[in-house]
């Protein structure tokens, strides 16, 4: 699911993604599905970022009563001296990384506050100008599925589906809530600042049933934006978000 989310970005710069899920892993676990999902986005995310040649793998496998996930890249590695600080908020590896790749540091930080609530574990391994392997441990708890009953899907059909447009600057939170939504049977149009949000609006602001609109952005922030939005009389329901639970 991730990684058909993820696949346009490495194939853009031409990196093998590949994922390998051992059998024995139940196909029905009782986890926290929204939380492992975003640290999925946060670490394969970050590999590919830092991967300009070769390519990331995603290995997955069944450890006892725990799931280990393991995201290996040939990227750019790390250097010992900045292991230790690694998830500490903000910090980046060295200071023209931000300069050339972007993000905020956050990704990690959050990863690890998502794994700890999880009960489980995060660790690295790198070796600069060789690539770097991160390893998630976390308790599961094999689930028994019950066969949904005809009235209980008849319900779920019933549930509307809107047109959703997302206002939202970066790329893993896109990812992220656009896969969240579609899983509910919602259609996302994405754009990634105030100013193409009023110009999507201004096309066709009646095929939407709802904006989601990130407040901390480049070009036009949220709040300026929904004001424009407003003097122009567009009066689609306007939700503020707060997506720093995504972090790049």
């Amino acid at each position: 699911m991730v990684k058909n989310q993820l696949q346009p970005e490495a194939n853009k710069k031409n990196i093998l993604l590949q994922c390998d899920i051992d059998k024995s892993i139940p196909e029905y676990i009782f986890a926290d599905k929204n939380r492992i999902i975003q640290i999925m986005f946060n670490l394969i995310g970050n590999a590919i970022k830092f991967t300009n040649i070769g390519s990331v793998k995603i290995v997955a496998r069944k450890i006892d009563n725990n799931i280990e996930v393991s995201v290996l890249d040939t990227g750019i590695g790390i250097a010992d001296d900045a292991l230790e600080n690694l998830f500490n908020p903000f910090h980046q590896a060295d200071g023209s990384i931000t300069r050339k790749y972007g993000g905020t540091g956050l990704g990690l930080t959050i990863s690890q506050l998502l794994i700890k609530k999880m009960k489980g574990t995060i660790t690295i391994k790198s070796e600069l100008a060789v690539g770097s392997c991160f390893t998630v441990t976390f308790p599961i708890h094999p689930a028994e599925v019950k066969i949904d009953n005809p009235t209980e899907k008849k319900q779920i059909k019933l549930i509307q589906s809107l047109n959703i447009l997302l206002v939202e600057d970066s790329l893993t939170n896109q990812l992220v809530a656009r896969l969240m939504l579609e899983r509910r049977g919602h259609q996302v149009t994405i754009t990634n600042h105030g100013q193409e949000a009023i110009l999507k609006l201004l096309q066709c602001h009646k095929l939407f049933d709802l904006v989601l609109m990130d407040i901390s952005m480049p070009v036009l922030d949220g709040l300026e934006a929904t004001k424009y939005i407003r003097k122009l009389n567009i009066d689609t329901p306007i939700v503020a978000i707060n997506c720093k639970c995504y972090a790049e």
